[in-house]
């Protein structure tokens, strides 16, 4: 079993495209990435050339797409930004969602995440 503190498989990623969307699967795989710029795929760093991470989270799905014989289900969401509340980041809700339901900064493989 994989853990992963927040506090601290490859797959399709799931874009979120309309308020409202959600997405719930089993936790395949946690993996902590540094960020790349969209427009030039380099790696992103802060002012003071430390990394800016991420977390991708890979989680197992019901959903499938019609047109890819080969979909296993398996889709990525990508956790960035401030931990902060106040930031509104995808990590900062994520941390607080595990937060209220586990009483831990912990998520682990196995574990069910709905965003």
């Amino acid at each position: 079993m994989t853990t992963f503190n927040l506090g601290g498989a490859t797959s399709n990623s799931f874009r979120f495209e309309t308020p409202g969307d959600q997405i719930t699967g089993k936790i395949i795989d946690l993996v902590e990435l540094q960020q790349t710029d969209l427009k030039t795929g380099e790696p992103k760093t802060f002012e003071n050339g430390q990394p800016m991470m991420m977390y991708r989270v890979d989680l197992q799905t019901e959903l499938r797409d019609p047109a890819d014989q080969i979909d296993t289900g398996a889709r990525s969401v990508y956790l960035k930004g401030s931990k902060k509340a106040e930031s509104k980041s995808s990590l900062a809700a994520v941390l607080a969602a595990v937060i209220a339901a586990t009483g831990t900064t912990n998520i682990s493989t196995g574990g069910t995440l709905t965003l």
